[in-house]
């Protein structure tokens, strides 16, 4: 797939874009959404400037090509059944015997 050193950039990149910057709009995007959860920062406009930068970097990520784009999403689901698989050995969360806040 990557046999140039710009394409060892993209696939980098494309892992970044998936894992760091969406998973971080997600996860403030959730957070805020959870009872109980006080954060020490407020966002001007929200949503809408997690909106924008959401799609920005899914743009960002469009176009970097089909292939990167495959094995972007490819690593990220190796990585996923990796930890899924280690967490089911372990009898961490998701597959703990009791309901535990996380």
């Amino acid at each position: 797939f990557v046999g140039t050193l710009q394409g060892v950039i993209k696939g980098l990149l494309a892992l970044l874009i998936l894992v760091q910057f969406e998973g971080q709009i997600v996860a403030v995007m959730l957070l805020r959404k959870r009872p109980g959860v006080r954060l020490p920062f407020r966002m001007w406009l929200y949503p809408l400037p997690a909106l924008v930068a959401f799609f920005g970097w899914l743009y960002a990520f469009w176009s970097l090509g089909s292939r990167i784009i495959a094995l972007g999403v490819g690593f990220v689901i190796v990585g996923a059944v990796a930890y899924l698989m280690r967490a089911f050995a372990l009898r961490e969360w998701p597959f703990a015997g009791g309901a535990r806040s996380v």
